[in-house]
């Protein structure tokens, strides 16, 4: 059979989702064939494997990087293609991490577009789980070392030219998801006195994942002013990794939290953070329930 050299990308956002297309084959010889894969594509003549990924990824996905990633996977396996004939598929799969869960279909060729009917963010567990057809059938296997590997973000110091303007889109982010209760002109208020108040006064950590900052945390001494991560990489372990660093470095940490925000209030919770009172005003004056709490070194637990 004809060999087909195929570059296929396993895309994972900030939670570990793989990002998987769904074919669904309504003519030719393999209509009524539904399943799931990853996007990739065949090379062009003379194209690299690297090359092919990432016109595949632009083409199918909308997502442009510089470079496809790791390849952690390779399998050669006979193949039917759409107009019946048989190929010997040579595929050899790369890892990508993306900052956000996205995609944008509008480059697919009219062939992928007959054929693409969705796409979706599959958890490795509901991969494990799923009764659907997904190609190739141990993805989940494939990718849990790999991910595992990649999963402890790595945290530096912030650096004001290259992480501001991150940073501030981090805090929009967070901030409207998390107090919800605030208005789009008070956030914008508040934006200028975080921008040229309370970031220069701070000792900021960030904390990065591919090169994409994904969270931060400020300090004033064992105060924590303010620790935003991105709404697409919660629950990813950014947040725990910067508190765990801070108490190591400080020997104790305080935060007052809103009251008003559940998530927040459960996550310092479960980091070891104890209630040690409360207030009514915040600092701006506003009537918003403030729960203060306290975290040493020893207090410390590893949240889910």
């Amino acid at each position: 059979m004809t060999p087909r050299p195929s570059a296929r990308l396993l895309v994972v956002d900030p939670r570990d989702r793989v990002l998987l297309l769904r074919f669904d084959h309504r003519n030719g010889p393999l209509a009524g064939q539904v399943h799931w894969a990853t996007p990739g594509g065949a090379l062009q003549p003379g194209e690299s494997w690297e090359a092919a990924a990432l016109r595949a990824l632009a083409e199918e996905t909308g997502i442009v990087a510089d470079h496809p990633g790791v390849q952690v996977h390779a399998r050669d396996f006979p193949l039917q293609m759409p107009d019946g004939s048989w190929v010997t598929a040579q595929e050899r799969f790369f890892l990508i991490r993306v900052a956000e869960a996205r995609v944008d279909t509008t480059r697919r060729t009219a062939s992928e577009a007959e054929v693409l009917d969705r796409h979706a963010w599959w958890p490795l567990d509901d991969l494990a789980r799923t009764t659907d057809i997904v190609h190739p059938d141990n993805l989940s296997d494939i990718l849990r070392p790999h991910l595992r590997a990649l999963s402890v973000p790595r945290l530096r110091p912030y650096e004001p030219m290259r992480d501001l303007d991150r940073c501030m889109a981090l805090w929009r982010a967070a901030s409207e998801v998390g107090h919800p209760f605030l208005d789009a002109a008070t956030l914008d208020a508040d934006a200028v006195l975080v921008r040229d108040v309370y970031m220069p006064a701070a000792e900021i950590t960030v904390a990065e994942r591919d090169g994409t900052v994904i969270g931060f945390i400020a300090l004033l001494e064992d105060l924590v002013g303010g620790l935003f991560v991105d709404p697409g990489a919660h629950r990813s372990g950014a947040g725990r990794a910067l508190v765990e660093d801070a108490v190591r470095r400080k020997g104790r940490l305080e935060v007052e939290v809103y009251a008003a925000n559940a998530g927040a209030c459960a996550f310092y919770a479960a980091c070891g953070f104890v209630e040690t009172g409360r207030r009514d005003i915040d600092d701006h004056g506003r009537a918003l329930p403030l729960i203060c709490m306290t975290l040493t070194g020893k207090d410390q637990t590893r949240p889910d």
